[in-house]
């Protein structure tokens, strides 16, 4: 007797639109199981009708890239933590209602046409990435949260006083390429106060000179660049203040080395580039 071959079992290939909706539920699954949407680069001008029936599980929202005109309100991202939203060249607008996402944390805006930031913003912020904008105006509602502050490359002509109201946990302010004539005196902001301010970053303004607050009182604060504005850098070493910003700055070369590790840029003939390594914005 001759055996029987035995056939191999039929499968039923998929056409391209059954592979793409297989695709698309597998996606929409791990935004659900993780709470994470990646959506880099992928044209849209608008956000997918299934992320947003999806919105209550979203925790972390990567946009960026896109061709976003506006963004949901929060009555959609209830526990939405980190947002960005950058290049994304259409994006004008923020909601008014930003305010109203009391969980993110993370809000990054960078390279958008934005010329102004909502009134509120989210009151648990603690990183606001909003360079390459053309923002000309800031909140008035302070942000006690705030640790990263990064508004270099738009076209601010005043310090963000009203954002920065000690105490607050502001640590890195990147001011670099506005239009600023002038830093906060007086009563306008008590700097003793901002004691986990380590980095102010200033280049590329109008700014006449450093008063002597800026210098003498912030107590965590031993990185200053301020290079490209009307005064030359080495004049610093004249302004009423820099004994005290200089202590500290030593202080922090000296433990570095104690510690075997690098001081960076140190004062002298470079004095000023510190605020230009691109190591020290790697925090971002």
């Amino acid at each position: 007797l001759t055996k029987k071959a035995k056939t191999a079992p039929t499968t039923t290939k998929q056409t391209p639109i059954q592979v793409a909706e297989d695709a698309q539920a597998r996606r929409e699954s791990a935004w659900k199981a993780t709470g994470i949407a990646s959506l880099q680069g992928e044209r849209l001008q608008e956000l997918p009708e299934a992320l947003v029936k999806l919105a209550d599980n979203i925790r972390v929202l990567d946009a960026s890239n896109n061709a976003l005109a506006t963004f949901p309100s929060p009555d959609n991202f209830k526990r939405l933590a980190r947002l960005v939203l950058a290049g994304n060249q259409t994006l004008a607008t923020l909601p008014t209602s930003l305010g109203e996402f009391d969980k993110l944390e993370y809000l990054d805006v960078r390279s958008c046409k934005l010329n102004q930031l909502p009134q509120h913003m989210p009151p648990l912020l603690r990183t606001l990435l909003a360079a390459h904008n053309e923002i000309q105006s800031t909140p008035s509602a302070s942000l006690p949260h705030l640790q990263k502050l990064d508004l270099s490359h738009n076209k601010l002509t005043a310090f963000p006083s009203a954002m920065i109201v000690p105490p607050c946990a502001i640590e890195v302010i990147d001011l670099s390429h506005n239009q600023l004539a002038a830093l906060p005196e007086g009563d306008e902001l008590d700097y003793k106060q901002l004691d986990r301010l380590n980095t102010l970053v200033l280049d590329y303004n109008r700014l006449p000179k450093l008063p002597r607050a800026v210098l003498a009182d912030p107590p965590a604060l031993t990185t200053i660049s301020a290079k490209h504005n009307p005064f030359d850098v080495t004049e610093m070493r004249q302004f009423d203040g820099f004994e005290q910003y200089d202590a500290r700055r030593r202080k922090r070369d000296d433990k570095n080395l104690d510690m075997g590790g690098s001081t960076g840029a140190v004062l002298g003939d470079h004095f000023g580039d510190q605020g230009a390594d691109p190591r020290l914005m790697r925090k971002w």
